[in-house]
């Protein structure tokens, strides 16, 4: 990390990712847990740093809090963070609190994380640019994956008028009508702003 000529931190130059991924590279196939926060590694050495990670044996917790993920194209980014969610399949919590990641870029990991990530059992976007209509939006997708539980926990018969309208009620959120994702595995308590 370098100092910009009004103190501000910096992010890495494309040079400097040799290190960060060097080093992930040489953790041992024991390290469960790996706190990276506050480095300013930016999309580039978050990039960088979880390419390395990706399918590592015993890793359960990553945090990448605090780096400036989401300033820039976030195509790659998005790419290597989904790999190692899909790949690493020790991996329970990734914190990613406190970066700059929009809209866009968290509905990339949410889709991610329903689609493919069963074991990810935390995923942290607190204190990012996500709006409220996404909040708000993934609390009701939430809610009705609860209903539509519950509905499918109901077992008597006189009851199966009741169960057919929850589910009717809960087969469309507001995230699948508006064609963004279909969840596979339940986000659940799973995501947190």
């Amino acid at each position: 990390m370098s100092e910009g000529t009004s103190g501000h931190k910096k992010n890495f130059g494309t040079g400097e990712f040799r290190g960060i991924s060097t080093l992930t590279k040489a953790l041992g196939p024991s390290l469960r847990i790996l706190k990276l926060g506050t480095c300013a590694l930016g999309d580039e050495g978050a990039a960088a740093a979880c390419r390395s990670l990706v399918g590592h044996p015993a890793l359960a917790e990553l945090d990448l809090s605090d780096n400036g993920i989401g300033q820039t194209s976030f195509q790659k980014v998005q790419q290597t963070m989904c790999d190692l969610m899909r790949s690493t399949r020790t991996l329970k919590q990734l914190c990613l609190a406190l970066n700059l990641i929009g809209d866009d870029l968290a509905m990339k990991f949410l889709q991610c994380l329903c689609v493919e990530c069963p074991g990810l059992d935390h995923l942290d976007l607190s204190a990012n640019g996500l709006s409220q209509d996404l909040k708000i939006k993934v609390r009701d997708k939430v809610k009705a994956e609860d209903k539509s539980a519950d509905a499918e926990n109901v077992e008597q018969p006189q009851q199966s008028e009741y169960k057919a309208s929850i589910l009717e009620q809960t087969r469309q959120t507001a995230l699948e009508a508006a064609g963004l994702f279909t969840a596979i595995y339940p986000l659940g308590n799973r995501v947190h702003f």
